[in-house]
């Protein structure tokens, strides 16, 4: 039964994870910005005072290159995948496919995640915009958005990948945590009726 529900659970992600891919990402996400694709949040680390630099749009111009940056690449939409790793894992949600069949839940998984989504998209665009722009400016993100792996700025975002992940874990973690209960209780009510 647990691998039968494995199973269940790996297609199921896999299956959601191709049609937010479909809806959300845009032409310009390509490998530069899926090796710097923050991971999901895990504890929440304590804030400091140096934390607050992320959401303070600097007077140079790099937070709006930031989040012209994050917008184009797509970044954004790493918010529906990291929701999808903790809902598809969800008891609830394997009950309701042996109950509900694969069609209807994923449906409803697929759009309780647009949702939250949309709802959460201009905070995980502005915490993403204030990590990246203490990283680089206008032109490197320009170059690295345009020229990809070619930009002279790829090998650095990649090495940072690390160092931009942990602070999207500490940055990100109570969007994260709104979005998720939104999809839950979403996905809850609508697979309860």
């Amino acid at each position: 039964m647990l691998h039968t529900a494995t199973q269940k659970i790996g297609v199921f992600g896999r299956i959601i994870c191709v049609i937010l891919v479909a809806f959300g990402a845009s032409s310009a996400a390509g490998a530069a910005t899926a090796a710097a694709a923050p991971t999901k949040p895990q504890a929440q680390l304590p804030r400091t005072q140096e934390d607050d630099r992320f959401f303070t749009p600097t007077d140079d111009g790099r937070f709006a290159a930031a989040e012209t940056f994050v917008r184009n690449a797509g970044l954004s939409n790493n918010l529906s995948l990291l929701l999808l790793q903790d809902v598809k894992n969800a008891q609830q949600v394997d009950a309701a496919i042996d109950r509900l069949g694969m069609d209807h839940v994923q449906a409803t998984v697929v759009h309780a995640i647009k949702s939250a989504q949309q709802s959460h998209e201009t905070e995980w665009v502005r915490i993403l915009a204030g990590i990246y722009s203490q990283h680089f400016n206008h032109d490197e993100l320009q170059s690295i958005i345009t020229q990809r792996e070619l930009s002279p700025y790829f090998s650095r975002l990649v090495a940072l990948q690390d160092t931009i992940a942990d602070a999207v874990r500490v940055e990100g973690q109570s969007v994260f945590n709104q979005a998720l209960n939104d999809v839950m209780g979403q996905v809850t009510l609508s697979l309860s009726r």
